[in-house]
């Protein structure tokens, strides 16, 4: 069974204490980290997905993760299309028929409306445009857990519309989706649980 386990986590950095022992279930459904800045929400992703360590206390994941930080560098000099191809390539870790991959990265890219940008370097884009396509990334390639930080940062409200959409199949596929978010009024349609630091 999918799941993500925190036990008596802490973090500081340096004299810091960013996270303070939380402990924290989170199983199918969809998942907000709520609270001010500071407070440790990007952190917790970051924890889970385990770019950094904890000070003290245990995380356990079981089932595969993929995250999308607040804040990437995107390659300037690959199209659009190559770059999708090439991540999900890596996440699924074996060749894939060149034409399945492009009838999935396709898909995606309709339904956030952005297909006319397949053939674009990365480097041509506006903010919002790349903020799309490192969401599409995320979403193409097929995963137990989904770590969101800020996703709606840059979208245009017909995109976080989209977004919501995506979530609602993510949920009854009975993904786990974990967000940290200042933007809670967004999901409030979804069936969420939240977690307020």
């Amino acid at each position: 069974m999918k799941s993500v386990d925190l036990v008596n986590v802490s973090k500081r950095y340096k004299k810091k204490l960013v996270i303070n022992n939380i402990s924290y279930t989170f199983n199918d459904g969809l998942y907000l980290i709520t609270g001010e800045n500071g407070k440790g929400k990007s952190t917790i992703l970051k924890l889970i997905y385990g770019i950094v360590k904890p000070s003290s206390g245990t995380i356990s994941t079981n089932g595969n993760i993929i995250y999308l930080p607040e804040r990437f560098k995107a390659p300037n000099f690959v199209t659009v299309y190559e770059f999708l191809s090439i991540m999900i390539t890596i996440k699924h870790k074996k060749k894939l028929f060149e034409s399945y991959k492009e009838s999935i990265i396709n898909e995606y890219l309709n339904r956030f409306e952005i297909i006319k940008y397949k053939q674009y370097k990365m480097n041509q884009l506006s903010k919002g445009t790349i903020q799309k396509i490192m969401i599409i990334y995320t979403l193409i390639n097929s995963c137990d857990i989904y770590l969101f930080d800020e996703p709606l940062n840059g979208l245009d409200d017909k995109s976080q519309h989209e977004f919501v959409n995506v979530l609602k199949e993510l949920i009854a596929n009975k993904k786990i989706i974990i967000i940290s978010t200042h933007y809670t009024s967004v999901y409030e349609d979804l069936p969420n649980n939240v977690l307020k630091l």
